[in-house]
């Protein structure tokens, strides 16, 4: 778990707290006997086992009791892991819990009816708007819920991922680790070249005799950048390894001593297990879910008049030319920005929550 500070902690768990009052808007819960985290349950006076118990009174009547408040708490570890260990890593993050789950109920039960604000036409019209809007997000996240489940994740499955998005799971760059010396004559270089593949030959000897120091440049990969591009590019395209190579770079020749071949090294498909899932989630979930809004259209013989969208592209269309004006993009140019962008930001969501093993 994440290490977050005390203000944070008891903020979090202050805004869930009031979201509890709307039921439905809450994170989901596994608990299909649960609410997604419910108001605290109202409990009678007469199921209060002693006056221990009483966490709030209100003109001396319980306002709430230790079993409620433990009963929220076991819905909000339900719907939001982690909860209680927020609670417990702060020692005032409970009493700060309780305090806005009173301030809650005595806006909720006292204070709404006390000033006459329940009963308001203007109360009930945005009441009703809560409603339906929570009644909405809570059927969408049941229904998403529902048709995820039908996802099945195999071994197939998870070689096609695996296969897809290795690179993401990259524990070290493979490349090739290299030497050199450097000539300002051609003709000096090409001989240097021919003794250097003779059988037999010794590299860092071959350069002591010609008066030459040899470079060490390491394990040379794509993003190398002590490295001119046209070694890089002729140093990758090399099989196997010890190879040899005169390459140009402006007016020096480099004799190039390809040592030894690195192959890249990948977590395990068995290490990246769970990411794998998550990313067929992300995947094929929105696709699966779209396929069966589509039959429920069908189902329901859903009817769209297409007259109501006629001519709104062409409004679209004026908006973009306005925009590349202020821009001094081409409309074209612009376009395929946007959609770049859109596609960039969608492959950074996707992954950016993977769970991928850390390197040693």
């Amino acid at each position: 778990m994440k290490n977050i500070n005390s203000s944070t902690r008891i903020s979090m768990l202050g805004i869930l707290a009031s979201i509890a009052l709307l039921p439905g808007c809450g994170p989901e819960s596994e608990d299909k006997n649960k609410s997604d985290i419910a108001a605290v349950e109202e409990t009678t006076p007469e199921e209060a086992t002693s006056a221990d118990d009483i966490i709030a009174s209100i003109d001396g009547k319980p306002l709430m009791i230790k079993q409620d408040f433990d009963t929220f708490i076991d819905q909000l570890e339900a719907a939001q892991p982690g909860s209680k260990m927020y609670l417990m890593q702060d020692p005032n993050a409970e009493e700060s819990l309780i305090n806005t789950l009173i301030d809650n109920k005595l806006l909720t039960e006292y204070w709404i009816k006390d000033e006459g604000i329940f009963d308001t036409p203007e109360y009930q019209k945005e009441l009703e708007q809560y409603v339906k809007m929570c009644t909405m997000q809570l059927a969408q996240q049941k229904f998403e819920k529902k048709i995820i489940k039908d996802l099945k994740f195999d071994k197939a499955q998870a070689h096609k991922y695996y296969d897809k998005y290795k690179q993401y799971f990259l524990k070290e760059s493979g490349g090739m680790q290299a030497q050199e010396v450097t000539f300002s004559d051609e003709k000096a270089a090409m001989e240097f070249l021919k003794k250097a593949k003779a059988p037999g030959a010794n590299f860092a000897t071959l350069a002591k005799e010609a008066e030459k120091e040899v470079t060490d440049l390491g394990t040379i990969t794509d993003e190398s950048t002590n490295v001119d591009d046209k070694i890089i590019k002729r140093v990758s395209k090399i099989a196997k390894a010890p190879a040899f190579d005169l390459i140009k770079v402006d007016d020096t020749f480099h004799i190039v001593n390809s040592t030894k071949k690195i192959n890249a090294d990948y977590h395990s498909l068995e290490d990246v297990q769970d990411s794998l899932k998550e990313m067929m989630m992300e995947e094929e979930g929105p696709q699966l879910i779209n396929k069966k809004k589509e039959e429920l259209r069908k189902k329901y013989n859903v009817e769209i008049n297409e007259d109501f969208f006629k001519g709104k592209e062409g409004n679209m269309e004026q908006m973009l030319a306005a925009l590349a004006q202020q821009t001094g993009m081409s409309l074209d140019d612009l376009k395929n920005s946007m959609c770049a962008a859109g596609q960039e930001d969608e492959d950074d969501n996707q992954m950016g929550e993977m769970n991928i093993p850390q390197s040693a």
